[in-house]
């Protein structure tokens, strides 16, 4: 319901419905349609992200960078499924009500980009890189998994999510540069 109507059109009472319980029973495990939002949309969210974030985490040694740009590849793989899932939701919230979308990002977003940085933070050392500064590398993945999940829903549609993923991901990681 919250990815067919959005959050702000979702209704608790049409969510009750859909899943064959009543109003009633939805308003004694969740205080609010956003505490709902939250347990159905963005906790599934956060849990595939965090899997993904203690990937990262744990990257070997790696002179050749080889398992840094496979990790890259399965978090953008990860991040571009989960958006395009959710993106009719996701863009209600961030496109709307100014102050929500502030709250929302601030809540949700974030917190997940700032725990990417820290993860990779701590295997920089690990494998051979050019300088670059990590959170604008980091806001960078995330911009362009969620503009190609907008394009995939909203413009053209994606034929194969992985490589489009395995594409944005050797963009981040290798840049547009002829070698």
């Amino acid at each position: 319901e919250f990815l067919r109507r959005g959050y702000p059109g979702a209704r608790v009472s049409s969510v009750a419905q859909v899943c064959g319980v009543t109003e009633a029973l939805v308003y004694k495990h969740f205080d609010s349609k956003e505490e709902l939002f939250e347990a159905a949309v963005m906790e599934p969210l956060h849990e595939l992200l965090a899997q993904r974030i203690e990937e990262i985490k744990a990257m070997p040694v790696d002179p050749n960078a080889e398992a840094q740009l496979e990790t890259v590849r399965h978090f953008m793989r990860t991040l571009l499924a989960t958006l395009l899932e959710s993106i009719d939701a996701i863009g209600m919230i961030l496109f709307g009500e100014r102050e929500h979308a502030t709250s929302f990002y601030r809540k949700h977003v974030r917190p997940l980009i700032d725990a990417a940085v820290e993860a990779s933070e701590a295997t920089m050392e690990t494998w051979p890189h050019r300088d670059y500064d990590l959170r604008v590398a980091m806001n960078a993945t995330f911009g362009m998994a969620f503009w190609a999940a907008l394009d995939g829903t909203l413009g053209r549609s994606i034929r194969n999510r992985d490589t489009v993923a395995d594409q944005l991901a050797d963009i981040l990681f290798n840049g547009i540069r002829a070698r």
